[in-house]
């Protein structure tokens, strides 16, 4: 699945666009090894960042993953604060 939405950020990318891949579901996310949902993020982070370097070495320092636990902030790297807005309720 992930190579689904990994295809949208090499097709920006080539037509010029600066990307930032940013996973905000706010969801628990699959553990494939466990075969199970779950909160802790490292091994799917590492996945992200592992495939999007392999598109770019550069995308590796642009992308984002919000944890279901965090606050609604975006993503907690500095460098992507100021992109990020956090999320208002309606």
């Amino acid at each position: 699945m992930a190579w689904d939405y990994l295809q949208y950020v090499q097709g920006f990318r080539a037509l010029g666009c600066e990307v930032t891949y940013l996973e905000d579901t706010g969801q628990w996310l699959y553990d494939p090894a466990a075969q199970t949902f779950t909160d802790d993020v490292r091994a799917n982070a590492r996945y992200l960042n592992d495939a999007l370097a392999s598109l770019d070495p550069a995308l590796a320092r642009c992308w984002s993953l919000r944890a279901p636990t965090e606050p609604t902030t975006a993503s907690t790297r500095p460098a992507w604060r100021a992109r990020a807005r956090p999320r208002t309720s309606s």
